[in-house]
């Protein structure tokens, strides 16, 4: 198994999208311990719950994006997942409020 795998659609379809983006993982047999989403702003929620849905015991992040840019190319739409299964410690949680008080995360 990588260490680290990316996979990269196109398509705008949030269905079709995954699709591509699960056939391309499940190539390599991935066991995640961190899920990196690149996306648009329609498709990152989409891909957030369903990844989560299939790996509950990675962490999943993503952050929108215009154009996605990786190993595998580039695309003006569609989204981008990079898949980490090993070698890092991962820990996760939630900021609310953060742009209205940053001071209380310092």
């Amino acid at each position: 198994m990588d260490r680290c795998v990316v996979a990269l659609t196109s398509s705008s379809v949030n269905e079709e999208a995954y699709s591509e983006i699960q056939n391309q993982l499940d190539v390599h047999e991935i066991k995640p311990i961190l899920l990196i989403i690149t996306a648009e702003v329609d498709m990152l929620w989409f891909f957030a719950s369903k990844l989560q849905e299939k790996y509950p015991e990675a962490v999943v992040i993503g952050s929108t994006t215009y154009i996605n840019y990786s190993s595998e190319g580039y695309s003006h739409c569609g989204a981008s997942v990079m898949a980490i299964n090993s070698g890092i410690e991962v820990s996760a949680g939630v900021i609310f409020d953060v742009d209205r008080h940053p001071s209380m995360y310092k």
